[in-house]
Protein backbone atom coordinates (compact mmCIF):
# COMPACT_ATOMS: atom_id res chain seq x y z
CA UNK A 1 0.00 0.00 0.00
CA UNK A 2 3.24 2.57 -0.45
CA UNK A 3 1.51 3.38 -3.93
CA UNK A 4 -1.31 5.22 -1.39
CA UNK A 5 -1.07 8.70 -1.26
CA UNK A 6 -3.92 11.37 -0.76
CA UNK A 7 -2.78 15.13 -1.49
CA UNK A 8 -4.29 17.01 2.09
CA UNK A 9 -2.60 19.99 1.73
CA UNK A 10 -4.80 22.81 -0.36
CA UNK A 11 -0.86 24.22 -1.54
CA UNK A 12 -0.08 22.78 -4.59
CA UNK A 13 2.09 23.14 -7.69
CA UNK A 14 1.22 25.53 -10.34
CA UNK A 15 -2.15 24.24 -12.40
CA UNK A 16 -1.27 22.15 -15.46
CA UNK A 17 -3.31 23.35 -18.46
CA UNK A 18 -4.42 20.65 -20.86
CA UNK A 19 -2.43 21.09 -24.03
CA UNK A 20 -6.07 20.87 -26.43
CA UNK A 21 -6.52 25.03 -24.63
CA UNK A 22 -3.58 26.39 -25.62
CA UNK A 23 -4.29 26.86 -28.60
CA UNK A 24 -7.54 27.93 -27.52
CA UNK A 25 -6.22 30.90 -25.16
CA UNK A 26 -5.56 33.83 -27.87
CA UNK A 27 -9.04 33.06 -29.05
CA UNK A 28 -11.31 33.58 -25.76
CA UNK A 29 -11.26 37.25 -25.58
CA UNK A 30 -13.39 37.37 -29.11
CA UNK A 31 -15.55 34.52 -28.44
CA UNK A 32 -16.73 36.29 -25.43
CA UNK A 33 -16.70 39.42 -27.32
CA UNK A 34 -19.16 37.75 -29.97
CA UNK A 35 -21.01 34.97 -27.66
CA UNK A 36 -24.76 36.33 -27.69
CA UNK A 37 -25.35 33.73 -24.73
CA UNK A 38 -24.50 35.27 -21.18
CA UNK A 39 -25.71 31.60 -19.40
CA UNK A 40 -26.11 31.72 -15.77
CA UNK A 41 -25.66 28.46 -13.78
CA UNK A 42 -24.86 27.39 -10.17
CA UNK A 43 -25.93 29.99 -7.33
CA UNK A 44 -26.69 32.51 -9.54
CA UNK A 45 -28.98 30.31 -11.68
CA UNK A 46 -30.89 28.96 -8.86
CA UNK A 47 -31.65 32.59 -7.50
CA UNK A 48 -33.08 33.66 -11.06
CA UNK A 49 -35.31 30.45 -10.76
CA UNK A 50 -36.41 31.08 -7.31
CA UNK A 51 -37.13 34.44 -8.21
CA UNK A 52 -39.20 33.57 -10.85
CA UNK A 53 -41.39 30.88 -8.86
CA UNK A 54 -41.83 33.89 -6.05
CA UNK A 55 -42.94 36.10 -8.34
CA UNK A 56 -45.38 33.47 -10.28
CA UNK A 57 -46.85 32.32 -6.69
CA UNK A 58 -47.18 36.32 -6.17
CA UNK A 59 -49.05 36.64 -9.54
CA UNK A 60 -51.18 33.36 -8.49
CA UNK A 61 -52.18 34.61 -5.35
CA UNK A 62 -53.79 38.17 -6.60
CA UNK A 63 -55.31 36.33 -9.66
CA UNK A 64 -56.84 34.30 -7.03
CA UNK A 65 -57.78 36.59 -4.39
CA UNK A 66 -59.00 39.78 -7.76
CA UNK A 67 -60.71 36.68 -9.64
CA UNK A 68 -62.83 35.85 -6.59
CA UNK A 69 -63.74 38.82 -5.12
CA UNK A 70 -64.84 39.98 -8.80
CA UNK A 71 -66.62 36.88 -9.40
CA UNK A 72 -68.22 36.98 -6.02
CA UNK A 73 -69.30 40.91 -6.71
CA UNK A 74 -71.04 39.64 -9.87
CA UNK A 75 -72.53 36.32 -8.92
CA UNK A 76 -73.42 37.57 -4.88
CA UNK A 77 -73.17 41.69 -5.34
CA UNK A 78 -70.60 41.55 -2.66
CA UNK A 79 -68.65 44.82 -2.24
CA UNK A 80 -64.65 44.32 -2.32
CA UNK A 81 -64.96 44.62 1.52
CA UNK A 82 -66.95 41.64 2.00
CA UNK A 83 -65.16 39.55 -0.73
CA UNK A 84 -61.95 40.08 1.03
CA UNK A 85 -63.05 39.02 4.48
CA UNK A 86 -64.96 35.75 2.79
CA UNK A 87 -61.44 35.29 0.90
CA UNK A 88 -58.95 35.49 3.88
CA UNK A 89 -61.56 33.48 5.95
CA UNK A 90 -61.32 30.67 3.57
CA UNK A 91 -57.25 31.24 3.08
CA UNK A 92 -56.83 31.08 6.76
CA UNK A 93 -59.24 28.27 7.48
CA UNK A 94 -61.08 29.77 10.09
CA UNK A 95 -64.08 31.95 10.33
CA UNK A 96 -66.28 30.50 7.74
CA UNK A 97 -69.84 30.90 8.29
CA UNK A 98 -70.07 34.55 9.18
CA UNK A 99 -70.83 35.42 5.46
CA UNK A 100 -71.61 32.58 2.83
CA UNK A 101 -72.34 32.73 -0.71
CA UNK A 102 -76.74 32.48 -1.12
CA UNK A 103 -76.33 31.74 -5.09
CA UNK A 104 -76.10 27.99 -5.80
CA UNK A 105 -73.63 28.87 -9.07
CA UNK A 106 -72.13 30.77 -5.69
CA UNK A 107 -72.18 27.58 -3.29
CA UNK A 108 -70.40 25.37 -6.66
CA UNK A 109 -67.98 28.10 -7.34
CA UNK A 110 -66.98 27.90 -3.68
CA UNK A 111 -66.67 24.50 -3.50
CA UNK A 112 -63.84 24.27 -5.92
CA UNK A 113 -61.91 27.57 -4.80
CA UNK A 114 -61.87 26.27 -1.32
CA UNK A 115 -60.10 23.63 -2.88
CA UNK A 116 -57.77 25.82 -5.19
CA UNK A 117 -56.97 27.72 -2.12
CA UNK A 118 -55.78 24.88 0.13
CA UNK A 119 -53.43 24.44 -2.84
CA UNK A 120 -51.81 27.65 -3.23
CA UNK A 121 -51.33 27.98 0.22
CA UNK A 122 -49.78 24.31 0.22
CA UNK A 123 -47.48 25.57 -2.54
CA UNK A 124 -46.49 28.87 -0.82
CA UNK A 125 -45.60 27.08 2.62
CA UNK A 126 -43.34 25.19 0.23
CA UNK A 127 -41.56 28.42 -0.83
CA UNK A 128 -41.52 29.25 2.57
CA UNK A 129 -39.57 26.18 3.84
CA UNK A 130 -37.57 26.35 0.25
CA UNK A 131 -36.50 30.06 1.38
CA UNK A 132 -35.57 28.76 4.92
CA UNK A 133 -33.55 25.62 3.43
CA UNK A 134 -31.33 28.33 1.50
CA UNK A 135 -30.47 29.93 4.99
CA UNK A 136 -29.56 26.53 5.71
CA UNK A 137 -27.30 26.15 2.59
CA UNK A 138 -25.75 29.61 3.10
CA UNK A 139 -25.06 28.65 6.54
CA UNK A 140 -23.27 25.96 5.69
CA UNK A 141 -20.90 27.81 2.80
CA UNK A 142 -20.03 30.70 5.60
CA UNK A 143 -18.62 28.03 8.23
CA UNK A 144 -16.62 26.29 5.07
CA UNK A 145 -15.08 29.88 4.29
CA UNK A 146 -14.42 30.54 7.64
CA UNK A 147 -12.45 26.92 7.98
CA UNK A 148 -10.74 27.87 4.63
CA UNK A 149 -9.64 31.46 5.97
CA UNK A 150 -8.07 29.97 8.77
CA UNK A 151 -10.54 29.95 11.60
CA UNK A 152 -9.62 26.60 13.81
CA UNK A 153 -12.59 25.55 14.55
CA UNK A 154 -14.36 22.15 13.16
CA UNK A 155 -16.98 23.22 10.66
CA UNK A 156 -19.82 21.08 11.67
CA UNK A 157 -19.19 22.28 15.31
CA UNK A 158 -19.07 25.83 13.68
CA UNK A 159 -22.01 25.37 11.71
CA UNK A 160 -24.13 23.68 14.77
CA UNK A 161 -23.86 26.87 16.47
CA UNK A 162 -24.89 29.13 14.35
CA UNK A 163 -28.32 27.39 13.96
CA UNK A 164 -28.88 26.78 17.95
CA UNK A 165 -28.41 30.52 18.12
CA UNK A 166 -30.35 31.42 14.82
CA UNK A 167 -33.38 28.81 16.17
CA UNK A 168 -33.02 30.33 19.61
CA UNK A 169 -33.35 33.96 18.46
CA UNK A 170 -36.03 32.67 15.98
CA UNK A 171 -38.10 31.15 18.72
CA UNK A 172 -37.60 33.74 20.99
CA UNK A 173 -38.74 36.64 18.28
CA UNK A 174 -41.59 34.24 17.47
CA UNK A 175 -42.52 33.82 21.27
CA UNK A 176 -42.56 37.65 21.99
CA UNK A 177 -44.32 38.22 18.82
CA UNK A 178 -47.07 35.92 20.14
CA UNK A 179 -47.28 37.11 23.59
CA UNK A 180 -47.20 40.85 22.85
CA UNK A 181 -50.67 40.34 20.19
CA UNK A 182 -51.79 37.96 22.54
CA UNK A 183 -51.53 40.59 25.30
CA UNK A 184 -52.85 43.68 22.87
CA UNK A 185 -56.11 41.18 22.41
CA UNK A 186 -56.90 41.24 25.50
CA UNK A 187 -56.74 44.65 26.22
CA UNK A 188 -58.90 45.68 22.94
CA UNK A 189 -61.52 43.07 23.99
CA UNK A 190 -61.58 44.30 27.75
CA UNK A 191 -61.52 47.97 27.36
CA UNK A 192 -62.72 48.10 23.65
CA UNK A 193 -65.50 45.80 23.66
CA UNK A 194 -65.97 45.65 27.32
CA UNK A 195 -65.85 42.04 28.04
CA UNK A 196 -65.06 40.52 31.53
CA UNK A 197 -61.76 39.75 31.77
CA UNK A 198 -61.87 35.75 31.86
CA UNK A 199 -63.98 36.24 28.36
CA UNK A 200 -61.42 38.66 26.86
CA UNK A 201 -58.79 35.64 27.29
CA UNK A 202 -60.29 33.66 26.24
CA UNK A 203 -61.78 35.27 23.02
CA UNK A 204 -58.00 36.84 22.77
CA UNK A 205 -56.16 33.32 22.65
CA UNK A 206 -58.98 31.67 20.55
CA UNK A 207 -58.76 34.63 17.88
CA UNK A 208 -54.94 34.74 18.04
CA UNK A 209 -54.22 31.12 17.79
CA UNK A 210 -56.67 31.09 14.31
CA UNK A 211 -59.33 28.73 16.52
CA UNK A 212 -62.08 31.04 15.32
CA UNK A 213 -62.47 34.41 13.65
CA UNK A 214 -62.95 37.59 15.66
CA UNK A 215 -66.14 37.73 13.99
CA UNK A 216 -67.50 36.20 16.84
CA UNK A 217 -67.02 39.27 19.35
CA UNK A 218 -70.78 40.99 19.09
CA UNK A 219 -69.32 44.09 18.42
CA UNK A 220 -68.02 42.93 15.43
CA UNK A 221 -70.18 43.00 12.59
CA UNK A 222 -68.82 41.23 10.04
CA UNK A 223 -72.26 40.29 8.58
CA UNK A 224 -76.09 40.25 8.94
CA UNK A 225 -76.12 37.35 11.12
CA UNK A 226 -74.52 33.66 10.98
CA UNK A 227 -74.65 31.95 7.83
CA UNK A 228 -75.81 35.86 6.54
CA UNK A 229 -74.80 36.66 2.51
CA UNK A 230 -75.15 40.47 3.29
CA UNK A 231 -71.93 41.99 4.92
CA UNK A 232 -71.73 44.06 7.90
CA UNK A 233 -70.24 47.58 8.46
CA UNK A 234 -67.17 48.38 6.23
CA UNK A 235 -65.08 49.79 9.37
CA UNK A 236 -65.70 46.21 11.18
CA UNK A 237 -64.92 44.44 7.75
CA UNK A 238 -61.88 45.92 7.53
CA UNK A 239 -60.68 45.84 10.75
CA UNK A 240 -61.64 41.85 10.31
CA UNK A 241 -59.18 41.87 7.25
CA UNK A 242 -56.67 43.63 9.32
CA UNK A 243 -56.65 41.24 12.36
CA UNK A 244 -56.48 38.41 9.88
CA UNK A 245 -53.28 39.23 8.20
CA UNK A 246 -51.58 40.72 11.42
CA UNK A 247 -52.79 37.09 13.80
CA UNK A 248 -52.15 35.06 10.55
CA UNK A 249 -48.76 36.34 10.08
CA UNK A 250 -47.88 35.88 13.94
CA UNK A 251 -49.23 32.28 14.93
CA UNK A 252 -47.36 31.39 11.22
CA UNK A 253 -43.72 32.98 12.20
CA UNK A 254 -44.49 31.08 15.86
CA UNK A 255 -45.15 27.63 14.61
CA UNK A 256 -42.20 27.69 11.97
CA UNK A 257 -39.67 29.23 14.84
CA UNK A 258 -40.83 26.40 17.24
CA UNK A 259 -40.93 23.92 14.92
CA UNK A 260 -37.26 24.30 13.89
CA UNK A 261 -36.25 25.25 17.44
CA UNK A 262 -37.74 22.39 19.19
CA UNK A 263 -38.12 19.61 16.50
CA UNK A 264 -36.14 16.87 15.90
CA UNK A 265 -32.68 18.26 14.14
CA UNK A 266 -32.46 16.68 10.54
CA UNK A 267 -29.89 18.69 9.28
CA UNK A 268 -26.37 17.36 7.76
CA UNK A 269 -23.51 17.98 9.16
CA UNK A 270 -20.21 18.96 7.71
CA UNK A 271 -17.58 16.77 9.27
CA UNK A 272 -13.94 16.88 9.33
CA UNK A 273 -11.50 13.45 8.88
CA UNK A 274 -8.50 13.82 11.20
CA UNK A 275 -7.36 10.33 10.13
CA UNK A 276 -7.27 8.65 7.38
CA UNK A 277 -7.57 4.86 6.77
CA UNK A 278 -6.96 2.26 4.34
CA UNK A 279 -11.03 1.46 4.12
CA UNK A 280 -11.67 5.26 3.85
CA UNK A 281 -8.75 5.49 1.07
CA UNK A 282 -10.67 2.78 -1.13
CA UNK A 283 -13.63 3.75 -0.63
CA UNK A 284 -12.87 7.81 -2.13
CA UNK A 285 -10.67 5.91 -4.80
CA UNK A 286 -13.03 6.36 -7.88
CA UNK A 287 -11.05 5.54 -10.87
CA UNK A 288 -8.99 2.60 -8.55
CA UNK A 289 -5.59 4.49 -9.39
CA UNK A 290 -4.62 3.56 -5.79
CA UNK A 291 -4.39 7.48 -4.97
CA UNK A 292 -7.25 10.10 -3.70
CA UNK A 293 -6.93 13.18 -5.88
CA UNK A 294 -8.90 16.65 -4.39
CA UNK A 295 -12.07 15.65 -7.01
CA UNK A 296 -12.46 12.32 -5.42
CA UNK A 297 -12.55 13.44 -1.59
CA UNK A 298 -14.48 16.30 -2.51
CA UNK A 299 -16.94 14.14 -4.15
CA UNK A 300 -16.70 11.66 -1.33
CA UNK A 301 -17.32 14.37 1.81
CA UNK A 302 -20.50 15.41 0.37
CA UNK A 303 -21.86 12.49 -0.85
CA UNK A 304 -21.19 11.30 3.05
CA UNK A 305 -21.84 14.32 5.01
CA UNK A 306 -25.20 14.04 2.84
CA UNK A 307 -25.05 17.45 1.12
CA UNK A 308 -26.07 15.97 -2.11
CA UNK A 309 -26.64 12.58 -3.47
CA UNK A 310 -24.75 10.46 -5.08
CA UNK A 311 -27.14 10.10 -8.14
CA UNK A 312 -26.63 14.21 -8.33
CA UNK A 313 -23.01 13.90 -8.69
CA UNK A 314 -23.16 11.37 -11.04
CA UNK A 315 -25.56 13.80 -13.13
CA UNK A 316 -22.89 16.02 -12.87
CA UNK A 317 -20.12 14.62 -14.08
CA UNK A 318 -22.24 13.38 -17.06
CA UNK A 319 -23.08 16.71 -18.31
CA UNK A 320 -19.32 17.40 -17.85
CA UNK A 321 -18.74 14.37 -20.12
CA UNK A 322 -21.92 15.49 -22.64
CA UNK A 323 -19.61 18.93 -22.77
CA UNK A 324 -16.29 17.22 -22.91
CA UNK A 325 -16.57 16.77 -26.89
CA UNK A 326 -13.25 15.63 -27.50
CA UNK A 327 -13.19 13.56 -24.19
CA UNK A 328 -9.90 14.81 -22.91
CA UNK A 329 -11.02 15.88 -19.33
CA UNK A 330 -11.45 19.48 -19.63
CA UNK A 331 -13.30 21.82 -21.34
CA UNK A 332 -12.05 24.24 -23.72
CA UNK A 333 -12.92 27.01 -26.07
CA UNK A 334 -12.60 23.94 -28.83
CA UNK A 335 -15.12 21.85 -27.39
CA UNK A 336 -17.33 24.81 -27.53
CA UNK A 337 -16.64 24.70 -31.34
CA UNK A 338 -17.38 21.60 -31.98
CA UNK A 339 -21.23 21.78 -29.80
Amino acid sequence: SSRLSLSASHHQSAPQVNPCCFGAMAEKASLLDTDPEKPADGAEAVEQRRKKTHLMYCGLMAVYVFGGMIFYYVIEGWVPWESLVFILSILTGVGYGHLIPDNSVGKVFTAFYILAGLVLFASIAGQILEAIMSIEISAVMETLKAQQDGVDEDPDIGYRKSQRIDKRWQFLVGCTNLAGLSFLAILVFKFYFGEELVEAIYLASVSVLKLDSVCLLEGVKCSHGWHSSEGGSSVWLAFAIFWYILTYGVIGHFLVSASNYLGVDPQVSVSKIRKMSVKRLMRMDENNDGKVSRLEFLRDRLVQDGLVSQEAVDAILKNFDSLDKDGNGALCVKDIKAS
